[in-house]
């Protein structure tokens, strides 16, 4: 309800939400380029906290409603963050990786409208994931598993931060081209023949 200025809602309302099967995204309020989000993710998710493009002046504040989530690259030891802590970037000079160690409710706010440009992006991302895993069922989990292994290695060997971002992306379409291939060549038990290959 909306009425002079105020407006009440109830559990479970929102403008408009992105749902996907390991995550949710509801946009809770709007006004003057700021909105407040409702975030929902499984667990075992990597999610990055990006720098602002050229010029973009832009506060994202983070806060910890459910779960615990672990900052898995920066420069500090940040030990895991459960309900109640909160983060926030401003003027970010380089991104940060954070994985949910359970599942996750998080309030976001972000002083530019991110909504749509992330919901977009997080439907185009899943829709491709969904053609590579519906393109060889067998392997199912198999990217999310390899993408969890990439960046346990890639810490270990303390690989640089402007990097992780870039091999936690490959690493979850690192089957990319099975889309394109025919099923027969992709599921063939035999050799694959020159031209095959």
């Amino acid at each position: 309800m909306s009425k002079k200025g105020m407006s009440i809602c109830k559990k479970g309302y929102s403008i408009d939400k992105v749902t996907l099967a390991s995550s949710e995204l509801k946009l809770l309020a709007s006004f003057d380029g700021v909105e407040v989000m409702h975030q929902e993710l499984d667990a075992n998710i990597t999610f990055d906290v990006y720098p602002a493009e050229e010029g973009m002046k832009i506060l994202e504040f983070f806060y910890l409603l459910d779960g615990e989530i672990k900052c898995i690259v920066s420069d500090e030891n940040i030990d895991v963050l459960t309900p109640g802590d909160y983060f926030y970037a401003t003027n970010l000079k380089e991104h940060y990786v954070f994985k949910t160690l359970t599942n996750v409710k998080l309030l976001y706010i972000s002083s530019q409208p991110l909504f749509y440009y992330i919901g977009e992006a997080l439907i185009k991302l899943h829709k491709i994931n969904e053609q590579i895993e519906r393109k060889d069922n067998y392997t199912r989990g198999h990217s999310e598993r390899v993408q969890d292994y990439a960046m346990k290695i890639a810490l270990e060997l303390e690989l640089e931060r402007d990097k992780l971002a870039k091999l936690a992306i490959a690493a979850l379409f690192h089957d990319l081209g099975k889309i394109y291939i025919e099923d027969y060549i992709l599921n063939k038990p035999d050799k694959l023949t020159d031209n095959e290959y």
